[in-house]
């Protein structure tokens, strides 16, 4: 009972800081169990996105790789239009598009790809490129553009972006800039690479071996007993630019071809830019479902949203620190809780003997890949017809590629011996 008496000091006190505090954390932490159930529900959906993708585009590939024709470039290598630059498609090796290596994978431990985590695949850590011998060579740069579109057709460009883009090429054609850059592009939307870098297009991602501490980054290869590599750092800037600052030079350019221009022409606009971070990205996701769903809830989620902006103005508490933590505690509290039902529901199904649960619902994708398979067949097609006979290589080959453009049309027929 003495020990109780000591506690109650303690606990009225806590009570009058909690009624003196309740003005100014009342609206963010009930927002903020809001938030992190949305959170929560986000996580999980971009992780049955990023296994959904991961295996749609592994089974591009293997079609890739089965109708390829030995000593010619695959299909998916290809510099196709509109942008004639590679696409990033296999989730696999695209560090190697990029002329990058991962040193910590190992083929023959883990064949084929060198890891057993399929989720390293994707990963923009531990990214190294060979150190250049050369004194005279400069730190290396490369842009891969994350496109809004799934599709793009050349003389069709319905993403002011992507209209963008393709002058930015041929800008940088004519111009070559300082850093001497190269580029690449994905298609962001039902991407393996996109889901798991949390990235939205329209995007730059910029690999460099730069970087403002440059001890650091050579550090870094020799810590991890990688000698003779430069350690690669990213950053993701997604556009449209809405701060000032972040084009590093007066006013803001209201075109989309000037603002990729300035991010990509010195090294001065895509410093400012912090480097990448899985959380920061994270963020980025959450304040966009947030976003979303204030417009989606007006009279709920969005009015509490509108209250709690008129209190913070009217106490002059914006950017205090205690609706901060107030918010941020909530959101751990609701998402974890959120985040605990879902493993829970999980583990009980596979007790009860249930290996699959259905996931969040997510958009039917397109296959791509499959639909240039398909209008390559038909142009291959008519130079056959055009050309007259082809030898019987050429002719095996245009059959393995029709073959492969129909499977997906006609039901294979049973050839069973019923007998």
């Amino acid at each position: 009972m003495a020990r109780l008496g000591c506690l109650r000091p303690v606990w009225s006190l806590l009570k009058a800081l909690l009624l003196i505090s309740l003005p100014v954390t009342f609206f963010p932490f009930l927002n903020g169990l809001m938030e992190g159930a949305f959170a929560a529900k986000y996580m999980k959906q971009n992780e049955f996105e990023v296994a959904r993708y991961f295996l749609q585009e592994l089974e591009a590939k293997q079609l890739a790789e089965y109708i390829s024709v030995p000593g010619v470039p695959s299909v998916v290598d290809a510099a196709l239009p509109p942008f004639h630059v590679v696409r990033l498609q296999d989730p696999t090796n695209w560090w190697e598009k990029l002329g990058l290596e991962r040193p910590e994978f190992d083929k023959e431990v883990y064949p084929p790809y060198g890891t057993h985590d399929p989720y390293k695949l994707p990963s923009l850590h531990d990214l190294y490129r060979r150190a250049s011998m050369s004194e005279e060579s400069g730190p290396w740069h490369h842009w891969v553009y994350a496109s809004a579109q799934h599709r793009h057709f050349e003389g069709r460009m319905v993403n002011e972006w992507d209209k963008a883009f393709e002058d930015l090429i041929q800008y940088h054609y004519a111009n070559n800039s300082v850093e001497s850059a190269g580029f690449h592009y994905v298609s962001c939307p039902y991407s393996f690479l996109c889901a798991s870098w949390r990235v939205k297009g329209p995007a730059l991602l910029h690999f460099t071996t730069e970087d403002p501490d440059a001890e650091k980054v050579s550090l870094t290869a020799k810590e991890k007993g990688y000698p003779g590599y430069d350690a690669i750092t990213v950053r993701i800037i997604e556009f449209p630019l809405k701060e000032r600052g972040e084009l590093a030079l007066p006013g803001v350019f209201p075109s989309y071809f000037n603002q990729l221009r300035a991010v990509t022409a010195t090294s001065s606009a895509w410093s400012i830019h912090t480097p990448y971070s899985d959380l920061d990205q994270l963020i980025l996701r959450v304040a966009d479902v947030c976003e979303d769903a204030a417009i989606a809830h007006p009279r709920t989620y969005g009015l509490l949203i509108k209250c709690e902006d008129v209190v913070m103005r009217l106490l002059g508490f914006e950017n205090a620190v205690t609706p901060m933590l107030a918010r941020l505690v909530a959101v751990f509290l609701s998402g974890g809780a959120r985040l605990a039902g879902y493993k829970i529901m999980h583990e009980t199904a596979r007790l009860l003997g249930y290996t699959e649960i259905e996931g969040p619902e997510t958009s039917e994708k397109e296959d791509e890949t499959k639909i240039m398979l398909e209008q390559l067949g038909e142009i291959l097609a008519d130079l056959t017809h055009e050309n007259g006979k082809p030898v019987s290589k050429g002719a095996e080959t245009w059959g393995v590629v029709d073959a492969a453009c129909q499977a997906g049309e006609e039901e294979p027929a049973d050839t069973t011996n019923p007998s």
